[in-house]
């Protein structure tokens, strides 16, 4: 049976945000023209708000609108379909992941948090991915530090779906069960 599954879209694909901005002469202090979010669903229900910009009669051009980054968007709310496919995640410092290592084997680590952050932040964006640190113990008995994404399905999260999958792909042992 095949057919097409329609998935519920997130809430960054449901808003489409709009910030648009003017410099009023001072480059430290940008000034707002107007923020507008839209509901895809919903396009009658909008809200904007217009600063002193629309008193100066400046005007902005639509490539100058900022649209959300890709690292704003939730986990998926329906099943990963296979290890390869990737998922877009946003996870936390020490939770529990599933990670494909060099050798392209699935392994099980958790979220570090970088000494090096600033602020408690543990992600790295580079590329226009978000890179995840994750704490692991390779076969020989050491504790190593690496950088995933899971744009490149590298990482997954420790969900019952994602535990099916290994389990189907014969990477869960008995202790990796608890």
């Amino acid at each position: 049976m095949s057919g097409i599954i329609n998935a519920p879209e997130s809430a960054s694909d449901l808003l489409r945000r709009s910030t648009r901005v003017v410099s009023n002469g001072d480059l430290r202090k940008p000034e707002v023209i107007s923020v507008s979010i839209t509901c895809r669903n919903e396009p009658w229900r909008k809200t904007k708000s217009v600063g002193k910009a629309k008193e100066m009669g400046k005007v902005v051009r639509e490539d100058q609108i900022a649209e959300p980054s890709i690292s704003a968007r939730q986990p998926l709310p329906f099943p990963c379909p296979s290890l390869d496919a990737p998922r877009i995640c946003l996870f936390t410092v020490d939770q529990v992941v599933w990670f494909k290592n060099y050798l392209g084997e699935w392994q099980r680590g958790k979220i570090y948090a970088s000494p090096a952050a600033p602020q408690g932040r543990r992600i790295r964006a580079s590329d226009n991915h978000i890179y995840w640190n994750v704490i692991y113990v390779n076969p020989s008995g050491h504790k190593l530090r690496r950088w995933f994404t899971p744009v490149n399905g590298d990482i997954k999260p420790d969900t019952p779906d994602i535990r099916a999958l290994l389990n189907d792909g014969g990477w869960l042992n008995d202790c990796d069960e608890t």
